[in-house]
């Protein structure tokens, strides 16, 4: 089973599809909708890159894509974990992105990129571009944004794929309760689009990014049964400010130990800590990541 697949089943396993509705009191306003989607869309990168999966039916490459979100004008982008194979050891596999590009606006080509963090307990991942661009990407700013109550309007700006030529698309949803444990998320009834979409409010203010959260080995245990891992996945979104911290220590992190170029990566245990290689077979290994 290749990479792409498994993210897939798993997005498929924990997101409802549900239809957007209009006009609702406390909804945004259809010309606020479209404010939302030309704020938010520019943002939003395709990285492209090679899986290499390695697994007990041997080696396998397959090219791919997906959504991410740049963080600064200087090449940062925040991708979602599992699209960058980061549940792949749950799988008995090991993998890592290679020849990774991201393509900005109408580009085709692409800027050559490297993966240079993962978390596995938010299912995020970062990507920086090899070279600075000539003039400053547009970009989200996670810093400012709101703290939605449970009822409000919220709304994922996300691609299509590129089969409909990565149109952007708006899906509008309601914050339907909040998590502490095992980690703080917010929650929706149904949530379309990729996983690592910016969210904003009725007004237009950013409140967070699409996950899955995926239970990690130790709560899993042995022998778990695939109806019980859906119960223990869910699609949340992570609230902007705890984005904008683990940004910062995984810029820490990548600049004191840094990702190694050819070995797959394995996920930190807990947010913030640093990556290492895979270990030999049957060695330890990172938290909820694969």
């Amino acid at each position: 089973m290749n990479a792409r697949p498994l993210a897939l089943l798993v997005a498929a396993a924990a997101l409802a599809i549900g239809p957007p509705s209009f006009g609702a009191e406390g909804a945004a306003a259809p010309s606020m909708m479209k404010s939302i989607a030309e704020a938010g869309a520019p943002s939003l990168v395709t990285v492209k890159f090679v899986m290499k999966v390695e697994g007990a039916m041997g080696s396998q490459e397959e090219e791919t894509e997906t959504t991410g979100v740049m963080l600064d004008g200087e090449g940062l982008v925040l991708v979602n974990n599992i699209e960058m194979g980061g549940m792949l050891k749950m799988f008995g596999m090991s993998g890592r992105p290679t020849d990774i590009k991201v393509l900005v606006g109408d580009d085709t080509v692409g800027v050559d990129a490297k993966l240079i963090a993962r978390d596995s307990e938010l299912n995020l991942a970062w990507v920086r571009t090899n070279d600075k661009p000539a003039a400053a990407y547009k970009f989200t700013d996670f810093e400012q944004t709101a703290e939605p109550q449970v009822g409000d309007y919220l709304y994922i700006v996300g691609r299509m794929s590129k089969f409909f030529d990565r149109a952007a698309t708006v899906h509008e949803v309601r914050m339907s309760g909040r998590t502490t444990k095992p980690q703080p998320l917010l929650l929706a009834g149904s949530m379309d689009g990729d996983m690592g979409s910016p969210v904003f409010d009725a007004a237009g203010k950013l409140v967070g990014v699409t996950t899955i959260v995926v239970p990690n080995e130790e709560d899993m245990g042995d022998g778990m049964n695939q109806q019980a891992m859906r119960q223990m996945m869910a699609p949340a979104v992570i609230p902007a400010k705890r984005v904008a911290d683990a940004t910062t220590r995984a810029l820490e992190t990548a600049a004191t130990n840094p990702l190694p170029d050819e070995e797959p990566a394995v996920e930190p245990k807990e947010t913030g800590e640093p990556a290492t290689p895979t270990p030999a077979p049957g060695g330890g290994g990172g938290g909820g990541g694969m």
